[in-house]
């Protein structure tokens, strides 16, 4: 895969997402690449930290990214 460059906020979440098995990443951070201003890299380690996912619910699938928080991400 290629890498895809951008700046954004990143969310830290209580529990990984990505340790939960009902979920299908669609997008991970690359955590290595975080400036210093985030003391929390690396923080998931191993288990990845996904940005965007899916998972069932019922007959229906949810959609979930934590992308978006700066005005030019809706450009793209």
């Amino acid at each position: 895969t290629s890498p895809w460059t951008r700046a954004d906020e990143w969310y830290y979440f209580d529990r990984n997402p990505a340790t939960n098995p009902a979920l299908h990443p669609l997008l991970d951070l690359d955590e290595s690449t975080l400036p210093e201003v985030y003391p929390d890299a690396g923080r998931y380690g191993a288990a990845g930290h996904p940005l965007a996912w899916t998972h069932d619910v019922g007959c229906g699938r949810v959609f979930y990214t934590a992308l978006g928080h700066r005005g030019e991400a809706y450009a793209e």
